[in-house]
């Protein structure tokens, strides 16, 4: 359970480290794109749509899974991760929540498993780590927690 637990706290935060803000988004004549952008893989399943102004990422993007599921909700401003991420679980539950601000992890981020019971509690300020880390087991006992608090 441990390494089912650790392995999505890892995917969790690497989903959400991962930017698309190199992308320019541009229609059939070349020019910037505007609109509700849908990106399907080779087998033509539809991997996310997303909200594009002026050929980049404004507003709401939606990860879907091989089952057609949503998997993360997300939204960008001028190109930049902003607010609040969403991710779920093949049954649709809550299983993570982190927010950016200009592009950099801050606030709270937390991970759930899928009991919905409250494993991981993160937090940034600006890209970096501050305040204290904790890791709960399944019954929402503190197993071990980290200070990152600046001194």
């Amino acid at each position: 359970m441990k390494k089912i637990l650790l392995t999505l706290a890892i995917a969790f935060v690497w989903c959400l480290s991962y930017a698309q803000t190199e992308t320019t988004y541009v229609n059939e004549q070349g020019l910037p794109f505007d609109g509700l952008y849908h990106y399907y893989n080779a087998n033509e399943q539809l991997v996310y749509t997303a909200e594009v102004e002026g050929g980049i990422l404004n507003g709401t993007i939606t990860y879907y899974d091989t089952a057609g599921r949503v998997d993360q909700v997300g939204h960008y401003a001028s190109g930049q991760k902003a607010g609040r991420w969403e991710q779920y679980n093949d049954n649709g539950l809550l299983v993570g929540e982190a927010f950016y601000v200009n592009g950099a992890k801050h606030g709270i981020w937390s991970i759930w498993d899928d009991n919905g019971v409250k494993r991981y509690h993160m937090v940034y300020d600006r890209g970096e780590k501050v305040d204290v880390w904790k890791v709960f087991d399944e019954h929402q006992a503190l197993v071990s927690e980290k200070n990152y608090s600046r001194k």
